[in-house]
């Protein structure tokens, strides 16, 4: 959870600064256009994370929690596909009523970023397991030991964060590449 949530917070600190100083201020304005439909699954996401943490927790030890966790991921991150599909399903009639022609290029950047967000909510989803089993220290160290571990999401939450921050990477390449 740590270093997810401080690659963020680094992607939205340095995200415009960057974007203004190597491509201008109308770059930045276009970026923040794009992040506003993005942040709208973010902001839902968080709204249930404060839930999903505690249900976690609470369900940590149970008998069945194996089944459990994986029920609960698997159904918030296919409805937040939906979400995603959902918004993006409305862009097109939304956008034209709310942005203004100048901005109209920020339109093909939503989806990059949507796809960031729902690897964000995958993070949030596993992230909150480790959370709740106390095992936050563990998921920066190096340990393949899954012996007293009996679900064992290393792997998921590793590849997800690395697909997360190749993402993000993915998404300053692309900025770079566009307006040169």
């Amino acid at each position: 959870m740590i270093p997810n949530e401080l690659s963020w917070w680094i992607v939205h600190v340095s995200d415009r600064t960057i974007i203004s100083y190597a491509l201008g201020v109308a770059a930045n304005g276009i970026y923040s256009v794009s992040c506003k439909f993005s942040n709208i699954l973010s902001s839902i996401f968080n709204i249930f994370n404060l839930s999903w943490q505690e249900s976690a927790a609470l369900h940590i030890n149970d008998t069945d929690k194996d089944e459990f966790f994986s029920n609960v991921i698997n159904k918030v991150f296919n409805l937040f596909i939906c979400f995603c599909i959902g918004i993006l399903a409305c862009l097109p009639f939304v956008f034209e009523l709310l942005i203004k022609d100048s901005y109209r290029e920020a339109y093909k950047y939503v989806p990059i970023l949507l796809l960031a967000n729902i690897f964000s909510v995958l993070i949030g989803l596993i992230g909150s397991i480790y959370v709740a089993k106390k095992m936050t220290k563990r998921s920066s160290e190096n340990h393949n030991d899954s012996s007293n571990n009996k679900f064992n999401y290393r792997y998921s939450i590793d590849k997800s964060y690395w697909y997360l921050c190749s993402s993000n990477i993915n998404i300053s390449i692309l900025y770079v590449v566009s307006y040169i």
